[in-house]
């Protein structure tokens, strides 16, 4: 945790710095469960801001969204689901819609997971 936040504060982290795969600080962090560390890069780099990640951003392939990530956190926690409403919020209906690649929604996600938190 230390880390990320020395990297930030140096200026060699952003938000939207992304991996060789295409995916951002921001995604790996939900993906990977660090939603405290990812609250702490949108407190940093809100959406719509100077070195932000994007609210749309998808896998490649899979086409997922950080709102089908967050809807399959287990557990699913105060962190995700302040994670989750940031997201909305930046994203609006346009990220309610989004189907991945299998033609889920979050929602569909959401439910399959029996996250009753999204629902």
């Amino acid at each position: 945790e230390g880390t990320l936040r020395d990297l930030v504060a140096s200026g060699a982290c952003l938000a939207k710095t992304r991996d060789s795969s295409g995916h951002s600080v921001l995604w790996h962090l939900v993906a990977w469960g660090h939603l405290r560390l990812a609250l702490f890069i949108l407190d940093t780099f809100p959406f719509g801001q100077e070195g932000s990640s994007s609210a749309m951003e998808e896998h490649p392939a899979r086409r997922d969204t950080l709102l089908h990530l967050l809807c399959r956190a287990s557990p699913f926690t105060a962190e995700a689901a302040e994670v989750l409403r940031r997201v909305l919020a930046a994203a609006g209906a346009q990220a309610v819609l989004a189907r991945n690649a299998a033609g889920e929604t979050f929602l569909d996600v959401a439910v399959a997971a029996a996250n009753l938190w999204v629902l």
